[in-house]
């Protein structure tokens, strides 16, 4: 287990955020927490992104050219919501990692930087 710092960047058209973090390494598992408390793993096996706050549980697969199934469930209403996504790039060089995929025709970009 190792802890790294990192910048982490999510765009789309409607909006970008960026911030730094510290996350934990750990069986190719890379964990951390986003400003608003949400919790977040990465495996870098298989490329599969989950996120988790109070109001929902958010699975995600990525796999560069092909169509997966995406999973978010909404608490408040015990609800699952499928959706497709379109993995267009992903790229890792070490533990730095881009990703961009489409959502309903939306272009997202989910990136992590390992920062020195």
């Amino acid at each position: 287990m190792s802890k790294i710092k990192i910048r982490v960047f999510v765009e789309n058209l409607a909006e970008k955020r960026r911030w730094e973090t510290i996350a934990i390494l750990q069986d190719e598992m890379l964990k951390y927490q986003e400003e608003d408390q949400t919790k977040v793993i990465l495996n870098l096996k298989n490329y599969s992104l989950k996120r988790e706050n109070d109001k929902i549980n958010m699975y995600y697969l990525f796999q560069k050219g092909k169509e997966t199934k995406g999973i978010i469930k909404i608490k408040e209403y015990e609800k699952n919501l499928d959706i497709k996504i379109k993995t267009t790039k992903l790229e890792r060089k070490n533990k730095n990692i881009e990703i961009k995929y489409i959502i309903e025709n939306e272009e997202f970009l989910y990136k992590i930087e390992e920062m020195k």
